[in-house]
């Protein structure tokens, strides 16, 4: 698969970042191309899906140069920034049940968290950064907003 100068550059800057084995995940899911809808005797997939007589698996297309980038996205939307929103979501909900101003969720030893990584968050329950997130990487498609 042949990809595009934006999706080596946006790879490139995740691995940069720290975010080298999601940017693996992206050229795989790249790769891997979206399952084709429709076949050659046109059938649409929930109908080949019914035939039980039928174990082919459904052919994937490869993604075109200008669907690339749109994918992308679509794809760190998923990766990063929803799982973001959640988590202060998740915050925010486990402050209201447990009558804590302030709930702040954790993953991982904290002995491994160190205390630099602390200012890498917004407080419990702030989506501003989420927010940033989420207009830095509709950017990669809108460069003008």
């Amino acid at each position: 698969m042949a990809v595009t100068e934006e999706i080596y550059e946006l790879v490139r800057l995740l691995d940069e970042e720290g975010f080298g084995q999601l940017a693996g995940e992206l050229l795989s899911d790249l790769n891997v191309g979206r399952l084709e809808t429709e076949h050659e005797d046109g059938r649409s997939d929930p109908e080949i899906d019914s035939d039980e007589d039928d174990d082919r698996p459904s052919p994937s297309v490869p993604f075109e140069p200008d669907e690339q980038l749109p994918e992308a996205v679509r794809f760190l939307h998923l990766r990063l920034v929803e799982p973001a929103r959640r988590l202060v979501e998740a915050e925010r909900i486990a402050a209201e049940l447990s009558g804590y101003a302030e709930v702040r969720i954790r993953f991982g030893d904290e002995d491994q968290v160190s205390g630099d990584q602390e200012g890498l968050r917004a407080p419990p329950g702030d989506d501003s950064l989420v927010n940033a997130l989420e207009k830095a990487v509709n950017r990669l498609i809108n460069p003008a907003h």
